[in-house]
């Protein structure tokens, strides 16, 4: 039987994604968008729960993304001793009538690239690659003298070229924070744009969002040419006290030619701070920034399983890629 969250429903859904991720944290949180109904721009949410015998076999929820809203987000999950039954079916076509009923957009979900039952699932039910999204954890302890120089002879070159690189903390007056966050929001836009649209954000969202309070004024280094700031990169604080997350990087798009130089001796400065306070350092990059893909592919990154985002075949509205 299908039906709609309750309150009394979060316990037992808690349990169920313990159990379909015993030891994936991550895809865990990533799964826990289970709710009660949201209504409102960028706020949608319905979530439906698939019982037998009196017990939830199954969780599901379509949703609006906020920030991405071009496609509906599906996340289902099926506890490991339902599968096959036809639950996970079930949640899907009653999930996708809320959404439809609203309007054409096409839907979008993600798995483990070596979850094989969700892969199968998505596949079955009309859904095709649309992003694979790398994540692991760099050892500095490994990182051979090669490669440290490597990112002090990119800062050579990034002075050579008459850029100055100074910490978001030390940064002239004249280089406005809003200016900042601008570039973060316009180098994210382009990083996004075929796969998966950015709204568009005003000048309080961007601040909000890159450099928000994960911000670390002191890991959020610049490139600037003359006054204007020509890249970025950043740490950010990560889930724990003594974690970090390698943050957004990117480059103004007059300065594109020289992006591998300047993104380079930035992640540099980022992972000295990292080295020099002992912290781990986790990172994360899609396919569609070649740039921080290129710098870390050359480092020691023990790498997770990958992220594979899948959009559904279908009517839409406003999809540029599908």
């Amino acid at each position: 039987m299908i039906a709609a969250w309750h309150d009394a429903h979060a316990s037992e859904i808690a349990a169920l994604l313990d159990a379909v991720y015993p030891s994936d944290p991550l895809a865990r949180d990533l799964a826990d968008v289970h709710g009660l109904d949201r209504d409102g721009e960028g706020r949608f949410r319905r979530t439906l729960v698939a019982t037998r015998s009196g017990r939830i076999a199954g969780a599901g929820t379509v949703r609006e993304a906020d920030l991405h809203p071009s496609r509906w987000r599906l996340s289902i999950q099926v506890h490991p001793s339902a599968r096959r039954a036809g639950v996970g079916t079930a949640l899907m076509d009653a999930l996708v009538h809320l959404a439809t009923e609203s309007d054409g957009r096409r839907f979008q979900g993600a798995t483990r690239a070596d979850d094989m039952p969700g892969l199968a699932f998505l596949r079955r039910h009309g859904f095709v690659p649309l992003m694979r999204t790398r994540l692991g954890w760099l050892d500095l302890t490994a990182m051979a003298a090669d490669r440290t120089s490597r990112f002090d002879a990119a800062t050579r070159t990034v002075e050579a070229l008459d850029y100055r690189v100074v910490a978001f903390s030390d940064r002239p007056e004249m280089v406005a924070a809003q200016r900042v966050a601008d570039l973060h929001g316009e180098a994210y836009a382009r990083t996004h744009a075929g796969w998966n649209p950015v709204r568009p954000l005003d000048a309080a969202e961007r601040r909000d969002l890159f450099l928000g309070d994960d911000l670390i004024p002191d890991a959020l280094f610049l490139a600037l040419d003359g006054d204007a700031v020509a890249g970025f990169a950043s740490l950010r604080h990560g889930r724990t006290p003594d974690e970090f997350d390698l943050g957004w990087a990117g480059i103004a798009a007059d300065h594109d030619d020289r992006a591998t130089a300047i993104v380079t001796a930035l992640v540099g400065r980022c992972l000295d701070v990292a080295r020099r306070r002992g912290n781990r350092v986790s990172v994360e990059v899609d396919d569609a920034d070649p740039v921080l893909a290129y710098i870390l592919d050359t480092l020691p990154v023990a790498w997770e399983p990958d992220w594979l985002a899948f959009a559904r075949l279908g009517p839409s509205v406003g999809d540029p890629l599908l």
